[in-house]
């Protein structure tokens, strides 16, 4: 299908400081009225902790998100997790796989 989606990587939560967060994932879609406008629609928040990058993979016909997660303050949470396009009614990332790293990418 021809929908567009950007993923954000929040490295912490804005109002609390923590490394524990949210990073959405936009749905763009053409707005009404001016040639050229777009609205960017919050599609999923997915839980992350100092995230610091997303990536767009497939394989064959399946997508997957990649993100990549580091904090000093909690290295057991740092490494990269694997989100799947699972192409449900709701379409939705859902969690795939997990490693984790001893230190910043």
């Amino acid at each position: 299908d021809a929908r567009l989606y950007v993923a954000f990587a929040n490295y912490r939560n804005a109002s609390t400081g923590a490394a524990e967060t949210f990073s959405p994932v936009y749905e763009i879609r053409c707005a009404e009225g001016a040639a050229g406008s777009f609205e960017a629609v919050v599609h999923q928040e997915i839980a992350t902790v100092g995230a610091t990058a997303w990536e767009h993979l497939t394989r064959g016909a399946e997508h997957f998100l990649a993100v990549a997660l580091w904090s000093p303050d909690l290295p057991e949470e740092s490494g990269v997790k694997l989100y799947q396009w699972v192409g449900t009614c709701l379409n939705f990332f859902t969690p795939y796989a997990a490693t984790t790293s001893a230190g910043p990418f």
